[in-house]
């Protein structure tokens, strides 16, 4: 029996299949775009790994499902910024409508928002 240098006999998942898994599910609610890719290259290393066998193969159908919703939400983003450049493109009018809204007062309205919320928290 050959030596278990690289601890693989173990059976445990690979942080880096957590990381990527974490970071699919994050892509959709929160960071879209960097999520989805730091998910596709968190798996890619993952199964490289698992390929190579410094890491267990407990974590290989993780790190396939966080590669493709990974690259599912990369492919969504994408379209998504497709489809509205074309729009821009076709009715340039929308960028007019954005420029009839007043942002200059934005900034300091979020910033009396949160400071109330704080106000708020503090009093209860």
């Amino acid at each position: 029996m050959e030596p278990d240098l690289y601890n693989v006999r173990k059976n445990n998942i690979g942080s880096l299949a957590i990381v990527s898994l974490v970071f699919a599910i994050l892509s959709f609610i929160l960071c879209p775009f960097i999520g989805g890719i730091i998910a596709v290259i968190c798996a890619s290393v993952e199964l490289s790994s698992i390929k190579r066998g410094v890491a267990s193969e407990s974590g290989r159908v993780m790190s396939l499902i966080s590669l493709w919703l990974g690259i599912v939400n990369i492919a969504i983003i994408l379209i998504i910024i497709i489809l509205i450049l074309i729009g821009i493109s076709f009715f340039p009018e929308i960028l007019d409508w954005f420029k009839r809204f007043d942002h200059s007062g934005d900034i300091n309205v979020i910033y009396r928002l949160f400071v109330n919320s704080f106000a708020v928290i503090a009093y209860i």
